[in-house]
């Protein structure tokens, strides 16, 4: 009985608080990755080094 309250509590908290550390590590490296290009795209110098 021990295991399975146990489970319950910290169950959520250990699966969720690791697929969250692996998403906001994907996002992060893509956020960074994205904003970088679409800045240096936007930006009117970006378009010279492009062709």
């Amino acid at each position: 009985t021990d295991r399975q309250t146990v489970p319950k509590g910290s169950d959520p908290k250990p699966p969720g608080a690791k697929p969250k550390t692996t998403a906001t590590k994907k996002r992060a490296p893509k956020n960074p990755k994205a904003k970088g290009p679409k800045t240096v795209i936007f930006s009117p110098k970006p378009p010279s080094l492009q062709k």
